[in-house]
């Protein structure tokens, strides 16, 4: 079901540190380059590429995890 899906999709962002929060809305929802989100944040453009290749990973474990357990 879609709505579970996005269920999930807001936990696991939810569990992130507040930072790679802001990263990924600001990349996704606000379609922002990855030197500006840099300098909003305060980190080079390669630290912000490695958060949001990180943060996709760890939210596809969780949604697995949560998949799992449904």
């Amino acid at each position: 079901c879609e709505a579970s899906d996005v269920a999930m999709l807001r936990r696991s962002i939810a569990a992130l540190p507040e930072r790679s929060q802001k990263i990924l809305y600001l990349y996704y929802w606000q379609g922002m380059q990855q030197w500006r989100i840099g300098e909003v944040v305060g980190m080079a453009q390669a630290n912000v590429s490695q958060t949001l290749r990180n943060n996709k990973q760890r939210i596809r474990k969780m949604i697995t995890t949560l998949e799992a357990g449904a």
